[in-house]
């Protein structure tokens, strides 16, 4: 800010790092505004920092500092063009040269938003939002208008108020109920990301209620998955909730990682599908079916492959019984998950899921599991191929054929390894191919 200062020009903190600091939280990021042209500022940066340009039509700088980022954009102003095909106008937002902080904060969505910070620490709040932020109350300056924009508003209207513990203001949750009726018009991949944080919430039970409530499931693919569990009477005396509430206490039970969290909401998704009566309700094989449901909605989500592999992992393995697996079990266990992180994340979701019935007091079994993992991983524990001290050119090297054979010999030498039969030395590996080399050779 020092920078652009000195160069003649205005330069302001906005947003989310002005509330933060009033809040006395640490700021997750900073943002800068400024009436510089961005061929100004690239000069007058690029000497001293790394710039990136960045957003539609390379219209903001990011800035690379030590650690972290910091985001740079020309201030803003509303300007209205008539549109051809009807009387309506339509509201877009223009660069402003003309350095008018006070248009700009005019252009964001919460008065709690709507503060900037001079260089020199002076605090710019035309629109009152610290006092709405000590009166802990979320407002709009102009409802309808700022919704109307974006209307992804509507979903981070819902979860300001739960990060921050507010209430809503009046006018603005009678526009946002009205919105959240419509259908809007929004990238997938926007959606997505304003729901993980959504689910990352400390109680995100109380957001997804909210937005059942609401009617913002419409908006995502998985609305009919969620919706039909509400009331969904689970009629088997393991459970004492409906299979949303059981659902609900899991995510808030599970710890604030996106993998466990959609794993946590989407465990049970397939259980309507599969009940039968036995006395009581039964639901076998549900979580392959919930895993299946939920790569196809995390793919509708344009979510990574690793994000979707790891997720449905999770699903599909949640139904081990903690208390009788044995030490070769967990040991096949976090080779199928994919390692130590995953198998901690499904013993999270595994605890949270228990916490979710009828008898909690049964999660003290997944303590024992969780120091037997560490010990493992101490002990840096063989679980995959490459883990073993001896390659596929090892075994070219003493006649195995390449190929099916290299791979069925490796399995199997992994698997006695993990069982410990054999040590993962390469000499007493090697010994064990050429013992047993014609063996492997067949198969």
């Amino acid at each position: 800010m020092n920078v652009i200062d000195e160069a003649d020009f205005k330069v302001y903190l906005v947003g989310g790092c002005v509330r933060d600091t009033l809040l006395n939280l640490k700021p997750v990021d900073y943002d800068l505004a400024t009436n510089a042209p961005l061929d100004s500022l690239l000069s007058i940066l690029t000497p001293g920092y790394r710039v990136f340009q960045v957003g539609k039509q390379f219209s903001t700088l990011v800035v690379r500092l030590s650690g972290f980022s910091v985001e740079m954009s020309l201030l803003r102003q509303r300007s209205r063009i008539e549109e051809s095909h009807d009387d309506s106008d339509s509201v877009q937002f223009v660069m402003n040269s003309d350095g008018d902080i006070y248009s700009d904060l005019m252009c964001r969505d919460f008065t709690i938003n709507s503060m900037a910070y001079t260089s020199v620490g002076t605090l710019i709040d035309p629109y009152d939002g610290e006092e709405d932020l000590n009166n802990r109350i979320l407002k709009s300056i102009k409802p309808e208008l700022v919704l109307n924009e974006d209307p992804l508003r509507v979903i981070r209207a819902l979860r300001f108020k739960l990060k921050y513990d507010l209430s809503m203001d009046g006018e603005l949750e009678e526009k946002l109920r009205n919105i959240a009726k419509t259908h809007v018009n929004l990238s997938v991949e926007r959606l997505r990301d304003e729901f993980f944080k959504i689910l990352l919430l400390d109680q995100p039970s109380i957001a997804i209620r909210e937005m059942i409530d609401y009617g913002l499931m419409a908006w995502y693919p998985f609305k009919n998955l969620i919706c039909r569990m509400k009331g969904y009477d689970q009629q088997n005396p393991y459970h004492d909730k409906t299979l949303l509430e059981h659902t609900l206490t899991v995510l808030d039970q599970s710890p604030p990682i996106i993998e466990v969290r959609l794993a946590a909401l989407f465990h049970d998704v397939g259980k309507p599908d599969v009940q039968t009566f036995e006395e009581i309700a039964h639901y076998y094989g549900h979580e392959k079916l919930s895993s299946e449901h939920t790569r196809k909605v995390l793919r509708a989500l344009k979510c990574s492959n690793q994000l979707m592999d790891d997720v449905t992992m999770l699903i599909a393995a949640h139904m081990f019984s903690p208390s009788d697996i044995g030490e070769k079990g967990i040991k096949r266990l976090i080779r199928k998950v994919g390692g130590f992180h995953q198998m901690r994340w499904l013993l999270d979701l595994m605890e949270a899921d228990i916490l979710g019935t009828a008898y909690p007091e049964r999660s003290v079994c997944m303590e024992p599991l969780r120091q037997f993992v560490d010990e493992l991983e101490i002990a840096e524990t063989v679980f995959k191929r490459s883990d073993l001290n001896i390659s596929g050119k090892d075994l070219i090297q003493v006649g195995v054929t390449e190929g099916k054979q290299i791979g069925s010999c490796l399995g199997t030498v992994l698997e006695l390894v993990m069982d410990g039969v054999l040590v993962n030395e390469r000499d007493v590996l090697m010994d064990y191919v050429q013992q047993n080399m014609n063996d492997h050779m067949k198969k």
